[in-house]
């Protein structure tokens, strides 16, 4: 066979990207064509002829692992044509490959974020900005959600009132908000106030219409099987007793429900011709009248709703300047922003700093990365349109395939990629196209264009590339036992979905350790397990097929999931972690007592309780207990008691592992069946805990965020234990395969249909880029309930539907190119619509099934054999490691202990006494120590927000707006607006500096032992304020005090005021007059200067 002959058929295109140097282009490589290695390929070419240093180049790429991998493959190639070169040409690849490290290889985020630390000042950030996490930022859009809420309520805000009578609930509007808050690029979100629709004729027909359904009722049989339009009247006749019809949100409610199709099943009903009259009265009215109706009101809607939301979306941005963190959207926008918005000499600085820019994937580019692209190489620095730009002659190189652009709910833009190319091609440069794929076998290269032949356009359009069919690049060789296509088909006796995936994921699984341990071959070589991929277009349904590979030990990888909070070992520490930091709540105490860790009974709880036993593991073991039960019970109790002195002594995760240790978490996960992923997970999870603990204070909050890890709030994948090959098999959504194959592509989970309808539109062919968004809460798990859209959403809506469907197409087109040899397509014989891979079915007729005759076969993952002095070593490393920990590196206090902290000295929980209880003791005993936490909060809020009213304060706090017992609350406003309208308080306002609140941390300055455990003294103080001669440091008391007694309190409380003066000496290093209390029982300060104490 000749040289000739072995060109790929689209080599011609090829050599033009190292030939055509000074030509910028962009090339559009389909499928498994070798985009990776064009690009490389071009950078080396480059180097080689002296077009640019190493430290010029900046290739640009779509994740952190492709940047990787780019970078690896760079110097492999670049390592190669060194020992090919001579002359000139080696000695500029030699110098390149000695700097190789000076290139930029990283994501777009990454780029822009050096682009910023290279010009802080010019791009108006911080000096020392950091990269904020996508966990940290969501983090932070729910405090500023929840920040929002607060505002409005505490000021009674009339949107509040606005909403109500729209029938809106303010929580209804949060997934908006945070929808709305990745698009801070949008300048503005239009929306007009409009006349209330007029709802007069269509509640005449509606009363007509629901006066029909009453009459058919009695004639209704009691089962209406598959029929659609019975069970949707008998709704509509139950809603209806409950509404009034002429408060509008309470008919529009009503009328949602019309909302719908609902076609009848003619043999379900008594008459033919009646369920035919009916299935048309349905349809009249809700084309005529229903969804009329429901569009001008959700239209009049529109405003009122996005009027609440801004101020949470200005406020997210509040937050997000305090926090001195760029998320990805400002990284973006802060670099565009630097070369459009400066003086010209920017430009021309960064265009000589990065002489050659090449971007990988671009069809997934979003319009402020194409912004950034263009700006950065144009041939005019003065031209601050990016759209008018035109790239200098081979400073721009980009590759993608417009068929795999999959992300548009990312802001990814088929219409920004084809403007693009416009350009490139407008300005000189030249659109190559690659079409020999080397990926895939032929027979299932030319299925792939029997199908997307007919499903892309023939020529491209403003939704959609034309296809360009794939050529056989791959050099033909022996197919291997598994090949080709291959249909798995679900039976019918799977009727549910969840019957459907279980099944299915075991078959998968069957046949994976079949062919692993029968020798069956793939590609001429004997399959293993990282020849094996399953994508699902639902993500929720991964971990199904974790389990099934777990459950035949076939090493797996699972990524975009769900699997962390599955681990049972977490759910058992959260709950042990609530009831600890919870310790007046019963409820998560009695949930820990009766889980498999303890195993109290329901008897013996029956026992404790009539014995007198209370609920909290403070309290002493009742003397009538029997002593079995007292014997559990009290474990339990001390255990816990232990916990809550480690959370409180040192750092709250440490004490968090210390805890998973002694609950035996970690042992009981790695004895479980796939033990080495459950302590990895669990392991994991306490990671993420030590990341999220620098955003939080208390431990009651790493609690919290535990159970959102556990509830997938967030959304982590399990982790083994032991480190892991890449020889595993891979799981996957359909949009995490983005670049990936393997020989056998399962195309798997029956459920999770292509939705192509869309909530937001993005009109960036103006000068401001205007938003549109349809409003929506969720109902249930699968729909969502409309609120509110612009008045054009039904032009909008059409426009972005086309866009969905196109998009479908090429995710279609993603799954069926992932496969080298082999390609499983998941088909349904009943309930077919629900299957996403449905759409494949007329095209597989002639695939082979995938064998079903392991399913009879039975799979027990090899024990290990663990040898006694084995298990004797790994306990005793574990018990070191223990008492590593174990052992403090530092122990801290609290300011208000009053006393000298000693290491030998454990710390015990002294019990408030009777007379030292707020003055409302009257209240219970639990309620009257919440007293002066809210005292303390009123007047925190009074000086540091005094436009509202304590009254607005009270019902904004989380105990006092949730408290029912209004004696409780008016007696806190009161003792709080006595306070803050005393005389003591009106000196405190004339201060200049007013700081209330205000946390410490530091080295006790107390201890005087010298030790090699470091002291750590913290608190808060309540309140501190300048006046000539130096600072006023004021604590609150609400202790109940009797006439003349001022002193025995001023003697108590003397330690922690002295602490809280060397704390402020040491934070501030300025002059201290005076720190004193106040007595809120005697509503008097008693201050002295500070010599006194």
């Amino acid at each position: 066979m000749s040289d000739q002959t072995m060109l790929p058929p689209d080599n011609e295109q090829r050599q033009l990207i190292t030939n055509a140097l000074d030509t910028s282009m962009l090339v559009e490589a389909a499928a498994g064509t070798g985009k990776t290695t064009s690009m490389v390929a071009r950078m080396v070419a480059l180097l080689a002829e002296g077009k640019c240093g190493v430290h010029q180049l900046a290739a640009v790429t779509f994740t952190r692992k492709a940047a990787s991998q780019l970078r690896a493959r760079f110097q492999g190639v670049l390592e190669q044509r060194v020992r090919q070169e001579s002359g000139v040409k080696k000695q500029r690849l030699v110098k390149a490959l000695r700097r190789v490290e000076q290139a930029f290889m990283g994501t777009i985020h990454s780029f822009c974020g050096r682009l910023l630390r290279e010009r802080p000042v010019e791009a108006g950030v911080p000096l020392d900005f950091s990269e904020m996490t996508e966990e940290e930022d969501n983090r932070l859009r729910e405090e500023a959600w929840e920040q929002h809420l607060a505002t409005l309520y505490a000021t009674g805000a009339p949107i509040l009132h606005v909403l109500s009578d729209l029938g809106i609930v303010v929580a209804d509007l949060k997934e908006t908000f945070i929808q709305l808050a990745e698009y801070r690029d949008v300048d503005v979100w239009p929306a007009e106030l409009l006349p209330k629709p007029e709802l007069k004729e269509c509640k005449k027909k509606l009363r007509e219409y629901l006066d029909q359904i009453d009459f058919l009722l009695e004639y209704f049989p009691e089962d209406t099987g598959t029929d659609k339009l019975m069970p949707a009247y008998k709704a509509i006749n139950r809603h209806s007793r409950h509404v009034n019809l002429n408060h509008p949100a309470d008919m529009i409610a009503l009328l949602e429900r019309f909302d719908t199709s609902a076609k009848p099943v003619l043999k379900w009903w008594p008459d033919k011709d009646m369920a035919k009259a009916e299935g048309e009265r349905w349809k009249v009215f809700r084309e005529e009248f229903a969804e009329p109706t429901l569009a001008a009101w959700r239209a009049y809607c529109y405003e009122p709703c996005l009027r609440c939301i801004k101020p949470a979306l200005e406020k997210y941005d509040e937050l997000r300047a305090l926090s001195g963190k760029l998320n990805f959207s400002d990284l973006l926008m802060r670099a565009a922003a630097l070369l459009r918005d400066n003086e010209p000499a920017i430009r021309k600085y960064f265009s000589e700093r990065y002489t050659h820019l090449l971007v990988d994937e671009f069809q997934d580019t979003d319009p402020i990365q194409a912004e950034v692209m263009l700006l950065l190489t144009a041939d005019n620095p003065e031209e601050t349109d990016w759209t008018r730009c035109k790239p200098a002659p081979g400073k721009l190189f980009v590759v993608g395939d417009p068929k795999q652009s999959i992300y548009r709910f990312r802001r990814a833009d088929i219409v920004t990629y084809n403007a693009v190319r416009d350009i490139i091609e407008e300005s000189g440069g030249k659109v190559l196209s690659l079409s020999a794929n080397f990926r895939t076998v032929a027979p299932i290269i030319e299925w792939v264009n029997e199908v997307f032949t007919a499903t892309f356009p023939q020529e491209r359009n403003r939704y959609s590339p034309a296809y360009v069919a794939l050529q056989p690049g791959k050099p033909s060789q022996e197919p291997g036992q598994i090949s080709g296509l291959i249909r798995l088909e679900i039976p019918e006796e799977c009727s549910t979905s969840q019957e459907a995936v279980e099944y299915e994921a075991a078959l998968i699984a069957r046949n994976i350790r079949h062919a692993i341990d029968n020798g069956l071959t793939i590609e001429d070589k004997p399959i293993r397990p990282g020849d094996v991929m399953i994508l699902t277009k639902d993500k929720k349904s991964l971990t199904y097929y974790g389990q099934a590979l777990e459950k035949y030990d076939i090493e797996h990888q699972v990524t975009g999931g769900r699997a962390l909070g599955q681990v049972p070992e977490l759910e058992l520490l959260h709950r042990c972690l609530q009831a600890v930091v919870e310790p007046d709540n019963p409820i998560p105490l009695v949930g820990a007592l009766r889980c498999e860790l303890f195993g109290v009974s329901d008897d013996s709880l029956y026992q404790f309780k009539r014995a007198g036993g209370l609920f909290c593991y403070r309290e002493a073991m009742p003397r009538a207990l029997e002593p079995k039960v007292a014997a559990s019970i009290g474990d339990v109790f001390r255990r816990f008691r232990q916990y809550a002195t480690w959370l409180d002594e040192i750092p709250p995760v440490a004490a968090i592992e210390l805890i998973a240790e002694d609950l035996g978490l970690f042992l009981r996960g790695g004895v479980a069946k796939g033990g080495d992923r459950r302590v990895g997970s669990l392991a994991k999870a306490i990671e993420l805990v030590r990341a999220f603990q620098s955003s939080t204070w208390t431990a009651y909050d790493l609690v919290d965020y535990l159970a959102q890890l556990i509830s997938g709030d967030e959304a982590h994948d399990g982790l083994p234990a032991r480190p892991q090959s890449d020889d595993v098999v891979r799981v996957m959504n359909l949009h995490k395969s983005k670049g990936l194959e393997a020989p056998l592509v399962f195309l798997a989970c029956p459920r999770g249909r292509w939705n192509a309808g869309a909530r937001i539109h993005v009109d960036r062919r103006q000068g401001k880029v205007r938003g549109y968004t349809v409003i929506s809460t969720p109902l249930g798990e699968f729909q969502k309930r409309v609120l509110a859209h612009p008045p054009q959403w039904v032009e909008l809506g059409e426009e972005e539907l086309n866009f969905g469907i196109a998009e479908n197409n090429r995710l279609q087109y993603v799954a069926a190119t992932r496969a080298g040899a082999a390609l499983c397509v998941t088909l349904k014989t009943k309930r077919k619509s629900s299957n996403p891979w449905q759409v494949f079915a007329s095209h597989l007729l002639t695939a082979r099934a995938l064998p079903v005759e392991c399913e009879l076969q039975e799979y027990e993952s090899p024990a290990v054999k663990v040898s006694i002095g084995e298990a004797e070593n790994f306990r005793a490393a574990v018990e070191a490691r223990s008492r590593l920990v174990v052992t403090p590196s530092y122990r801290t206090s609290a300011a208000k202990d009053g006393v000298v902290f000693h290491v030998s000295q454990p710390i015990t929980e002294t019990p408030e006494p009777d007379e030292l209880l707020p003055q409302r003791a009257r209240f219970s005993r639990e309620k009257a120590r919440h007293f002066g936490t809210a005292v303390h909060a009123l007047l925190e809020g009074a000086f540091s927000q005094p436009q509202l009213s304590l009254e607005q304060l009270a019902q904004a706090d989380s105990l006092l707006g949730s408290c029912d017992d209004e004696e409780f609350v008016e007696s806190v406003i009161k003792t709080a607006r006595n306070t803050f309208e005393s005389e003591f308080c009106q000196r405190v306002r004339e201060s200049d500096k007013v700081l209330v609140e205000v946390p410490f941390e530091m080295v006790d300055p107390r201890d005087e032992e010298p030790s090699s455990v470091l002291p750590i003294l913290r608190g808060v103080i309540d309140l501190v304020f300048y006046e000539k001669g130096g600072w006023i440091i004021v604590d609150w008391k609400t202790d109940a005090v009797e006439a003349g007694n001022e002193e025995v309190i001023l003697q108590r409380y003397a330690p922690q005021l002295d602490a809280y003066r060397r704390a402020w000496r040491k934070i501030t290093k300025e002059p201290i007059a005076e720190v004193g209390l106040y007595l809120t029982s005697v509503q008097r300060y008693f201050g002295q200067r500070v010599r006194i104490f």
